[in-house]
């Protein structure tokens, strides 16, 4: 799956997991060692001859130096091989025109892992480098952004009306931590997202369950749900208000609470790439999908068993688990307007 849901997630899970260290905002004025290949450092050979003793060196990033395909808001991860929170490497974040682009750090609990996020959504389809001086070892990360991000070819009105199939069986489950396989082995009919009114700085995102004909994603009757307006300042991405839905299969409901869903457009407005979603999903009426029966802590059992907890739910009962997922790229549905369904 593209890299890169429940999120907001992308963005928001890495920052939270970041401490509470002073960030280091701005870009560097060193000179940047041009042509390092991403992995061996640049001048200063692997760390261990820097000044003051320093030994910290560069260990791995993600993105890795020639990876393509990167998201335009992707937050830039850096480990090294020690705590560098109080050496406070460089970074210089540069396009391919040699224009420096302004960043925040944040690092990670134990100060191996350094996390660099741009002040804006990186331009899309290009070419950037990421240089990380530490202990005056320069390594230089170049990579390449993905389409996704580009600015939409498609007026609010053509936009309006579109309906996109998000993979729920296929996504990548982030939370609850080793239970994906026994997610998506029954998440399997499609999840449709619709759009609705574009107008002002804001789009309405709509969404419900749908069934298969054949290979084919087609509505099967469930209720449409109403994200509301969200904001469309940062389009071609989005990121729905937060609503309660219910998931329904083989006839067992799965209420998921404070559902919230993201994702970028593809210029064209053929699919929606870089998804994500998250909430707060019930699970005490799954027993039967796992061949459990009734028991309202099947799904919790399996959960704890695998280091997990669940928690309360909204009413009280401690049968909820937190749901975080990404998705492939969900491509758009011939034939199906939720906004004249909703209208209807």
């Amino acid at each position: 799956m593209t890299r890169s849901v429940l999120i907001l997630l992308g963005a928001t899970a890495l920052v939270g997991c970041a401490t509470d260290e002073p960030s280091k905002a701005g870009t560097s004025d060193r000179e940047v060692d041009e042509g390092g290949d991403g992995g061996d450092g640049g001048d200063g050979g692997d760390g261990s001859d820097g000044t003051d003793g320093c030994t910290v060196s560069f260990n791995s990033s993600i993105p890795e130096s020639g990876d393509q395909e990167v998201y335009t808001r992707a937050i830039l991860e850096v480990l090294f091989d020690a705590d560098v929170r109080t050496i406070e490497p460089d970074f210089t974040l540069t396009d391919s025109a040699g224009g420096v682009t302004a960043y925040s750090v944040t690092y990670d609990e134990t100060g191996l892992k350094a996390f660099v996020l741009p002040d804006e959504a990186m331009v899309a389809d290009a070419s950037y480098n990421l240089a990380v001086d530490v202990c005056d070892a320069v390594t230089n990360i170049a990579f390449t952004t993905t389409y996704y991000g580009a600015p939409l070819e498609l007026t609010s009105d053509e936009l309006s009306g579109m309906t996109y199939h998000f993979d729920l069986g296929g996504a990548n489950y982030l939370k609850p931590p080793g239970l994906g396989t026994v997610l998506g082995s029954f998440l399997q009919a499609p999840l449709l997202i619709g759009i609705g009114a574009v107008a002002d700085g804001n789009i309405q995102i709509l969404g419900t369950q749908g069934a298969f004909s054949g290979t084919t994603p087609v509505l099967d009757g469930f209720p449409i749900w109403d994200f509301g307006s969200a904001t469309f300042e940062d389009a071609p991405y989005f990121a729905s208000d937060l609503t309660d839905i219910e998931l329904d299969y083989d006839g067992v409901p799965i209420p998921i609470y404070g559902f919230s869903l993201y994702g970028t457009f593809a210029p064209d407005g053929t699919s929606i790439g870089f998804a994500g979603a998250s909430g707060l999903g019930d699970s005490r009426h799954m027993g039967p999908l796992i061949g459990a029966g009734s028991d309202p802590s099947a799904i919790c059992d399996t959960a704890a068993s695998l280091g997990v907890s669940c928690e309360d739910c909204p009413d009280g009962n401690p049968y909820c688990l937190e749901i975080e997922l990404e998705f492939e790229p969900a491509p758009l549905v011939a034939g199906i307007d939720l906004m004249a369904e909703l209208a209807d």
